[in-house]
């Protein structure tokens, strides 16, 4: 299975449940901010988010409740 493949399925997947991604860069953003929250915390995790233009009720959601974050890995 192709990356591309990969990326399909979870789309697909994401939309079944209502919960589709149409900005596939916005997503890489989001998990490079959280992976910036575990090396160097939410105040430098929060302002990569805002000068990635990430929308502030997103960037609240993954930094602030970790258990609202949507989870788009394959099993």
């Amino acid at each position: 299975m192709t990356r591309s493949d990969e990326t399909t399925m979870l789309a697909e997947g994401a939309a079944s449940h209502g919960l589709a991604r149409q900005d596939w860069n916005s997503a890489r953003f989001v998990e490079e901010g959280i992976t910036i929250q575990v090396v160097y915390g939410t105040h430098d995790a929060a302002a990569f988010l805002k000068s990635r233009m990430i929308e502030i009720d997103v960037a609240k959601r993954v930094l602030l409740s970790p258990t609202l974050r949507r989870n788009y890995t394959l099993a």
